[in-house]
C-alpha cells in the first residue's frame, strides 16, 4: 500500500488553480557570479552533516511512515562511516541513472543519498 501525504487547499487557492497558475520567482533575488562547478568531495562534512539531519528528522517521523524512519536509521552517522570507508579510494563519475520500481518508493532516495555522499 503506497502513503501519499495529504494536501489541504483552502478555497482561495483553489480558485487560482481554476483561474490558471502565475509562476513568480519568490527565492531572494541571486546570480551565477558565485556558482561553483566543481563537485564536492566525497563525503564532504557539509552533506555528512545534512545526512545526519535528515536522518533524525526522518526518525521523529517513524510512527506514521515506517518506511521512512528504516531510510532516516540507514543515514545514522554510524552508518554514514561505515559507507565512507567502504567507499575509500573511490571517485565519482558525475552522472547517476536509477529505474525505480513502482512498489517500493523509498528505493530512490538511497540512490540519491549515496550519489550526494560521493559529490
Amino acid at each position: 500500500m503506497q502513503r501519499h501525504f495529504p494536501v489541504i487547499r483552502s478555497d482561495a487557492e483553489d480558485a487560482m488553480w481554476q483561474a490558471g497558475p502565475e509562476v513568480a520567482f519568490v527565492a531572494p533575488v541571486s546570480g551565477w557570479q558565485g556558482f561553483v562547478t566543481r563537485p564536492l568531495p566525497s563525503f564532504a562534512p557539509v552533506i555528512c552533516d545534512f545526512v545526519a539531519a535528515l536522518s533524525a528528522r526522518l526518525q521523529q517521523e517513524g510512527r506514521e511512515n515506517p518506511d521512512l524512519a528504516a531510510f532516516g536509521f540507514w543515514l545514522r552517522p554510524r552508518q554514514i562511516e561505515v559507507q565512507r570507508k567502504r567507499m575509500a579510494g573511490r571517485a565519482p563519475l558525475g552522472m547517476v541513472f536509477h529505474l525505480v520500481p513502482s512498489n517500493v518508493p523509498t528505493v530512490a532516495f538511497y540512490s540519491w543519498i549515496m550519489a550526494l555522499l560521493m559529490g
